[in-house]
């Protein structure tokens, strides 16, 4: 598990697991259009989290394609988002002294089913 944190410790793999999440068999370099970053910088970061089992990757004759490797990942950060986006108050956690609260992420809504 310690893997996660450490892939998921830089914005843009955040961004890059969103871009994946939301739009599977996305390409390298409409990633790093997207995210107005150069495609040797979006590759390195691709690599640490393909290296970490989090994304795969196909490719096709020159093309190569990312999609998302293990679903629990973005449920995983999905809690984590709800939990740092949220702001309870001591008054509306009830019995529960850890509460998530707030809406699910945009990133992963609909992406992430039970």
């Amino acid at each position: 598990m310690a893997f996660l944190g450490i892939c998921l410790a830089d914005a843009i793999r955040i961004q890059l697991i969103q871009l994946i999440a939301t739009d599977p068999g996305i390409g390298v370099n409409e990633m790093a259009e997207r995210l107005e970053k150069s495609q040797p910088n979006i590759s390195q970061h691709l690599a640490m989290l393909r290296r970490h089992g989090m994304v795969t990757s196909d490719r096709r004759g020159t093309s190569v394609t990312y999609r998302i490797a293990e679903p629990r990942i973005l449920w995983w950060l999905e809690g984590l988002m709800r939990a740092w986006l949220s702001e309870p108050k001591a008054a509306e956690w009830g019995d529960s002294p850890y509460p998530l609260g707030g809406e699910q992420p945009a990133f992963t809504k609909g992406t992430v089913t039970a």
